[in-house]
């Protein structure tokens, strides 16, 4: 499993205070499926992380709803409606998935930091919602 095509930056909100997004794929180079995949993105310093968001891929936000963030929370919010689509989130082999993180307060000084994005198969995942789907 890799990350591919990462693309990260700052991003305006409606809340006047930009946050900072990660997006890219998920590929499976293995010979077996894999997934779901658990994205972890950090912004390092000094070999530390100092901001860090966590991401299920298989999902992406539109422009309007990250541009909608006003607060940590409305992240946290727009994070638990990714993680609830109901998408793909298991590769084939050869297969890609996408992934978007948000970190909502970035340090002021992302000259001095470097990205550092990991990714690992959680197949113990359970989607949100999907249990009380099942109890029904």
């Amino acid at each position: 499993m890799i990350a591919t095509g990462v693309v990260s930056g700052l991003y305006d909100t409606v809340g006047g205070k930009p946050v900072f997004y990660v997006r890219g794929r998920v590929e499976n180079h293995s010979r077996k499926v894999r997934g779901p995949v658990h994205v972890t993105a950090e912004l390092m310093a000094n070999g530390a992380p100092e901001a860090k968001a966590d991401a299920i891929a298989g999902s992406e936000p539109t422009p309007e709803d990250v541009w909608s963030v006003r607060s940590a929370g409305d992240v946290e919010k727009l994070t638990r409606t990714l993680q609830a689509a109901q998408v793909e989130r298991r590769l084939p082999p050869g297969g890609s998935l996408p992934f978007f993180a948000v970190i909502p307060d970035p340090p002021p000084d992302l000259v001095k930091h470097r990205l550092r994005v990991r990714v690992e198969t959680v197949e113990a995942w359970t989607q949100p919602g999907a249990k009380a789907a099942r109890n029904r």
